[in-house]
């Protein structure tokens, strides 16, 4: 899995909305651009249920936003 970007983290709390988590699986066999028209192996998208990011006390520096970040990637690994 690749590491998230805080701004996801920012954004889900700025605008007050829950987080609907999705995982996709088989990338790793994709290839080139084309590829995606002619499939060599099979992509497997799956949807978590939503969930509220825990609120944090104060302003929320990057230390924050990126402990928000770890928590929505555990849930994004635990489908």
């Amino acid at each position: 899995m690749k590491k998230a970007h805080p701004g996801v983290a920012y954004l889900a709390r700025l605008a007050g909305v829950p987080i609907l988590p999705a995982g996709i699986t088989g990338t790793a066999h994709v290839g080139p651009i084309w590829r995606i028209f002619f499939p060599t192996g099979r992509i497997t998208v799956t949807f978590g249920e939503p969930f509220d990011l825990p609120t944090l006390d104060g302003r929320v520096g990057r230390a924050g936003l990126e402990r928000l970040t770890d928590y929505m990637m555990r849930k994004v690994a635990a489908l």
